[in-house]
């Protein structure tokens, strides 16, 4: 017969939680993934209370960070890695 016990592997840390600090949420943004998806959970909290995400709404935080930043954050990781392309074409022979 299997055990089915649950194996504890460390603290599970999200971004999307109230109690993270808006400055954790813009580090853990420069990874474009988080970015993505606080924005996404963000988009959606305006889409399933049948209100949509205007412009007018920019700005109003939900899920304890606003759509703009996550917008902001995606421009700034897409330059980045843009950079590191560039550097790395450089850098590397073909």
């Amino acid at each position: 017969m299997l055990s089915t016990s649950k194996r504890n592997y460390g603290k599970k840390i999200t971004v999307n939680d109230e109690a993270v600090s808006m400055v954790l949420k813009i580090l853990a943004s420069l990874l474009s993934p988080t970015t993505f998806a606080l924005g996404s959970v963000n988009f959606a909290d305006y889409e399933r209370a049948h209100v949509g995400l205007r412009w007018s709404k920019i700005w109003r935080a939900s899920s304890g960070v606003c759509f703009l930043i996550c917008l902001i954050m995606i421009v700034f990781d897409s330059m980045r890695y843009f950079a590191i392309g560039l550097y790395l074409d450089k850098v590397l022979h073909k």
